[in-house]
């Protein structure tokens, strides 16, 4: 582990639920909640005519069907948001939830950070936003040992606005955040372990030495032929580092447990 560096997507990935998805589905559209329910009846805002008109469900399509990018689709999906106040941003924040090993995935990161005497390379790409993200890792304990890299949110007199730092001009995928232009910058001549979970990670896993995927990556990969490790939950990953590396780490296998 040494000479890897270490990728690692969120939305889906660290996270028990797409936060993106999850928060368009409570605040974009009530007609149209992920869950089939209904919008809480406590939330100070009501559909707009636009949000009506421009489906956040409808605009995802267009982005799997590949006739939008990602930055367009969410550029386009937080439009469908007409009010939504800091006390519902608060709320949410508090409710997401990570995966159950992903601690136990740092702590042995930390490991290797102590063996080797100098930081781990560790990032979070993501092309959802630094806001779930951040204060997701936060919450947590967490946000100073990750770099992280993502679209970004801004709250202004109850609209969100995303903008999108890391667009690259001329990304075949139009994404908002281009996985492949930030792994070709910070591996250097590392190898890199690449953790992901769907659409967003195809592109990126074409550079992976060592690349683990779950849900829709990894039926991709089994499509194309592409080498990969299938994961359920981080306990998986962290068992494949135990029994290849934990000797040398002097890793007990309770610490998975």
């Amino acid at each position: 582990m040494e000479n890897i560096t270490v990728f690692c997507d969120f939305d889906g990935t660290i996270t028990k639920k797409d936060t993106v998805d999850h928060f368009l589905s409570v605040f974009a559209d009530c007609e149209q909640r992920l869950d089939g329910g209904l919008c809480p009846t406590e939330m100070p805002f009501k559909a707009s005519n636009q949000a009506a008109n421009n489906n956040w469900l409808d605009i995802e399509e267009s982005w799997k069907n590949g006739e939008i990018g990602s930055k367009e689709c969410l550029t386009k999906q937080f439009e469908c948001i007409d009010y939504i106040s800091e006390n519902q941003l608060d709320n949410f924040i508090e409710n997401i939830e990570i995966d159950d090993y992903f601690m136990n995935f740092i702590e042995i990161l930390n490991i290797f950070e102590n063996l080797n005497q100098k930081k781990q390379n560790f990032y979070i790409v993501s092309d959802g936003f630094d806001f779930f993200i951040n204060n997701t890792l936060k919450k947590y304990g967490i946000r100073s040992f990750i770099k992280v890299f993502s679209n970004k949110l801004q709250y202004q007199k109850g609209k969100i606005i995303p903008s999108f730092p890391f667009h690259k001009h001329g990304c075949r995928k139009n994404a908002g955040l281009c996985k492949c232009e930030i792994i070709k910058r910070l591996q250097k001549e590392r190898r890199v372990l690449y953790i992901g979970d769907g659409a967003s990670d195809i592109c990126a896993s074409g550079l992976a030495d060592i690349l683990f995927a779950k849900d829709s990556l990894a039926e991709y990969c089994d499509e194309n032929n592409i080498s990969h490790i299938k994961f359920e939950t981080f306990k998986d990953i962290c068992e494949y580092l135990y029994l290849n590396l934990g000797e040398k780490l002097d890793v007990k296998n309770e610490m998975l447990v």
